[in-house]
């Protein structure tokens, strides 16, 4: 009985539901899978039956590589064609392809998978390179590598296309016919160094892209002789024939503005030399080469070196040679400039002479004028030359004051005179209270020595202080 029932209902249930058949829905590719090649405008999925755009669309992917292109869609009936927004790159590998579920307008739904693999363009017009640097072992510093390719190329291109590791400075020529590019180091490939080089995505003048990466090494000849500092020394000038006294050490044989001279074993690199020197405490100075030669370099001073003052000169390793070789080690050297102190030879108190500065008290029968106040005249020969700008600091640290008692007047410095060769000063002072039987006047005289005191100028300075105390008679 229930077969029966079966039986009878099972036409109409074939004739109310809608059977599906998933061979009879597909999708095509247009491009001949055997070509490698393909310059066409578009791809083109071919469906056999109605579908909807949107599922359709968001099913096509369009890559090169790993890079996924923003594709544009035409259709044309059941056709759809694609290609990417930016528009095809010559000699590129695309993989353009169509994986999803499609819906039909019928409210049937199939799984649709097309792809077609390619190289954009004709590979009539493939660019490739010709020749290119081989591996190279103990090149020659000045090296040239050579890139020749079958199609004319844009000097731009290949410096956006070419890197070198490591890093190094030079030049790219590219041939009359277009198609060769020499790039040369400026001006020396560094020696022990193995450079790697690298061209990617080159592009030929016409727009069509290099699919391979181009990449090599070459190693330059090997230097193991790290540079040294063979002399440091005082040198007398900065002529191109001026001694260089590379015998007498630096300690004590240099003063005022002299020139300190750098000798090394090897040929140097000038900046490097000149980044890797400092002095502490810190002169003021700058470096140069001497001559044409690059194994001798001047420190020039802008100023005096100061007596008494320890220099500590330091090269740091960091000072390479011509072939990026750097010092062997850090130098340091202390030295002290020339003891060029200045001394007083002779001292007159108005027309005494004085010999002894070891601080003992003198008497003195002081001239009085016609206020009656004591006055008197020091007359202070140096040993040498003052500066000019140095004149009226040095006329002020020579004083007299007041010792005792303090009843007594303080002295007032009245006048002040340089001779002509700034070796002699003359100073006065009035104001003096000279002594009676009851009260006994004390006053001291004071010339000051020492780095605060009194300088030539040139860095140096008397070594310490004078000081001759007065009886005032």
């Amino acid at each position: 009985m229930k077969r029966r029932v079966f039986g009878a209902m099972l036409p109409l249930f074939l004739f109310s539901c809608a059977l599906i058949s998933f061979d009879e829905y597909g999708v095509s590719c247009s491009r001949n899978p055997a070509a490698r090649y393909f310059e066409g405008e578009r791809i083109d999925f071919s469906f056999n039956c109605d579908v909807v755009h949107y599922y359709a669309e968001q099913a096509v992917t369009i890559k090169s590589g790993n890079h996924r292109y923003d594709a544009e869609y035409v259709w044309d009936g059941r056709s759809l064609s694609v290609k990417p927004e930016a528009g095809w790159i010559r000699g590129k590998p695309y993989l353009v392809s169509i994986d999803g579920l499609m819906h039909t307008e019928n409210d049937a739904s199939f799984q649709a998978y097309a792809v077609c693999a390619f190289i954009y363009g004709n590979e009539a017009d493939r660019f490739f390179a010709l020749s290119l640097p081989e591996r190279r072992y103990d090149t020659d510093l000045q090296t040239k590598l050579v890139f020749s390719f079958n199609k004319k190329i844009e000097e731009s291109q290949f410096e956006k296309a070419f890197s070198l590791l490591p890093a190094a400075e030079y030049s790219t020529a590219l041939s009359d016919d277009g198609k060769t590019v020499v790039v040369s180091p400026s001006p020396n490939w560094k020696m022990n160094t193995t450079y790697a080089w690298t061209v990617k995505r080159l592009f030929s003048s016409d727009g069509f892209e290099m699919q391979e990466t181009l990449s090599n090494t070459f190693s330059t000849k090997e230097d193991p002789e790290n540079p040294a500092l063979a002399a440091l020394c005082p040198v007398t000038d900065m002529s191109p024939d001026a001694p260089w006294l590379t015998d007498i050490p630096l300690d004590k044989n240099i003063s005022e503005k002299q020139a300190i001279g750098f000798v090394f074993s090897k040929p140097m690199d000038f900046d490097s030399v000149k980044d890797a020197v400092s002095i502490s405490p810190p002169i003021s100075g700058y470096m140069i080469r001497c001559g044409d030669s690059s194994e001798r370099f001047l420190f020039v001073p802008e100023e005096y070196y100061k007596s008494g003052v320890e220099y500590t000169l330091s090269i740091s390793a960091s000072a390479q040679d011509k072939n990026g070789m750097p010092l062997f080690e850090k130098y340091i050297h202390c030295f002290y400039a020339a003891d060029v102190y200045l001394s007083v030879v002779g001292l007159l108190l108005d027309a005494d002479a004085v010999s002894d500065f070891s601080g003992g008290c003198i008497e003195h029968v002081f001239y009085k004028n016609a206020d009656g106040d004591g006055e008197l005249t020091a007359h202070i020969l140096f040993s040498h030359a003052l500066a000019d700008d140095f004149l009226t600091a040095a006329a002020n640290a020579v004083t007299a004051s007041l010792l005792f008692p303090f009843t007594s007047s303080s002295p007032v410095k009245s006048a002040v005179f340089w001779n002509e060769d700034k070796t002699r000063l003359t100073v006065t002072w009035t104001r003096f209270t000279v002594s009676t039987s009851d009260v006994l006047s004390y006053y001291r005289l004071k010339i000051a020595g020492g780095p605060s005191g009194i300088t030539d100028g040139r860095g140096g300075y008397m070594e310490k202080d004078i000081c001759i105390n007065l009886l005032a008679k």
